[in-house]
C-alpha cells in the first residue's frame, strides 16, 4: 500500500449556539476528525514500510471560514486541518507525503446533508 485517501466526511448543518444539543458536533467530530485520525494511525506502519506513500486527507474551505449555518462542520475541518499538519510533521523523517486538500462546494453523492436526491 502506497496512497491513503480519508475521503469520509458528514455534515450536520449544525450551528455552534443555536444546536439543540451537541450531537450533531459530536457526529461531525467522530467521522470528521477522530476518522480520519483513526485511519491515518491504522494505515501509517503499511506507508511508512512501503515508502515513499502518501496521505491525503480530504477537508474543506470550510476549515478556514466559518458559516453559522454550519459552525460544528467548519470545527470538526479545522480540526482535521490540525490533524494533517501534526501527521505531517511525525511522518517528515520517513518519507511519506502528507497532505491536506481544501475542497470548496463539492456535490456528492450519497448527499452530506438534505433531501435525498437522485443520481443523475
Amino acid at each position: 500500500m502506497t496512497l491513503l485517501v480519508n475521503n469520509a466526511g458528514v455534515l450536520t448543518d449544525s450551528p455552534l449556539l443555536a444546536a439543540p444539543d451537541l450531537d450533531a458536533a459530536r457526529a461531525e467530530m467522530e467521522v470528521n476528525y477522530f476518522g480520519t485520525l483513526a485511519t491515518c494511525c491504522a494505515f501509517a506502519p503499511l506507508l511508512i514500510g512501503n515508502s515513499p506513500g502518501s496521505i491525503v486527507n480530504v477537508l474543506s474551505i470550510a476549515s478556514w471560514f466559518t458559516n453559522p449555518a454550519m459552525g460544528s462542520y467548519s470545527a470538526s475541518k479545522a480540526a482535521a486541518w490540525a490533524l494533517t499538519n501534526g501527521i505531517r510533521g511525525e511522518l517528515h523523517d520517513t518519507g511519506v507525503l502528507v497532505v491536506g486538500v481544501h475542497c470548496g462546494s463539492t456535490r456528492t453523492w450519497p448527499p452530506m446533508s438534505g433531501a435525498p436526491r437522485t443520481p443523475r
